[in-house]
């Protein structure tokens, strides 16, 4: 747009929520909504007559559910970036919303403030996930296949690479020493190497770095004969 500001679109179908949040949004100087939709199939409507810069989304609407409305627009091959807002604090949720496309993930209970980091986030190219702070590098996913060792990944090697993807799609101990061809202790050690430079302490962390990274859908980083080390999480 020529004022600078980023076109905005909101996809929830509770009324009085959306107006609430269209006055929190154009307060800010920096956005403009462009249109309102209370569902999912007019929401993508929308999105392909509008081409905004973000679409907030609810993941509950009817018609078409949030998630299906994130794939749509990604297979449609629209430039539309994604923000979910959405009731929902669980890892699966938050894993099944990233996968579809989405590039941030917010609470309906986080602060004005939070909301508005988030949608500034999206909006510049970034990600948002909660409890995730921003990587200045950027990483993007052929810089990971090749196990580059940018400050996204902090130093890690590339086995220490595919371990992270492992841990991070859920697999257990033993299952990664099988697909990498290693003992249990060596994937133990890669695990304490991996927490330890990326300063993170449980899964659900490494689940969430590994989305902020755009990690989850890699096949190939750490590939050993024909294992697949980007199988989907069971």
């Amino acid at each position: 747009m020529s004022n600078s500001k980023s076109s905005v679109i909101i996809l929830d179908d509770h009324v009085v929520f959306r107006e609430g949040l269209r006055a929190l949004i154009e307060c800010q100087g920096d956005f403009d909504v462009v249109g309102e939709a209370g569902d999912g199939q007019q929401g993508v409507s929308l999105v392909r007559l509008l081409a905004p810069d973000v679409a907030v989304v609810d993941l509950n609407m009817p018609r078409a559910g949030g998630i299906e409305v994130i794939a749509r627009i990604r297979g449609a091959g629209l430039a539309t970036r994604a923000l979910v807002l959405s009731v929902y604090d669980d890892d699966q949720t938050l894993r099944a919303a990233m996968e579809a496309g989405a590039s941030g993930y917010v609470q309906k209970k986080a602060s004005a403030k939070q909301m508005i980091e988030a949608l500034r986030r999206v909006a510049a190219g970034s990600t948002y996930l909660p409890g995730v702070e921003p990587d200045p590098s950027e990483v993007n996913p052929e810089d990971a296949r090749r196990g580059a060792k940018i400050s996204g990944f902090k130093g890690l090697t590339e086995r220490e690479l595919a371990v992270l993807v492992q841990l991070a799609w859920g697999h257990t101990h033993p299952e990664i020493a099988d697909t990498l061809r290693l003992s249990v202790k060596t994937v133990d050690t890669y695990r304490q190497r991996i927490t330890r430079k990326l300063g993170l302490r449980t899964r659900a962390e490494v689940v969430r770095f590994a989305m902020e990274a755009r990690l989850l859908g890699m096949s190939e980083a750490g590939r050993s004969g024909e294992d697949d080390v980007g199988r989907p999480w069971p």
